[in-house]
């Protein structure tokens, strides 16, 4: 059977050494190490585009979780009760 002609059929293989430089110079380029850093500790003097405009000198939001919605207690209607006791945890 002939393979697939998307098969990819490595030819090099490349040390932990290789990998590692390659993953710093990945890191290097890629904006994600700037994710939850306030735009002027960026090194960014003004905003760049409206949504920095509208959040530039606001503060950080609080953390997933931690809101007053996200701590409350559930409680479950009749319905949710009656459906649960067909399923054995």
């Amino acid at each position: 059977m002939a393979t697939k002609p998307t098969a990819v059929m490595p030819v090099e293989t490349i040390t932990e050494e290789q990998a590692a430089a390659i993953r710093a110079e990945l890191d290097g380029l890629s904006n994600r190490r700037e994710v939850g850093v306030p735009p002027a500790e960026r090194g960014l003097e003004l905003p760049e585009t409206s949504s920095q405009a509208y959040g530039w000198h606001a503060a950080q939001a609080a953390p997933v979780g931690t809101g007053r919605y996200a701590t409350r207690a559930r409680v479950a209607c009749e319905e949710t009760k009656y459906a649960a006791t067909y399923y054995v945890r």
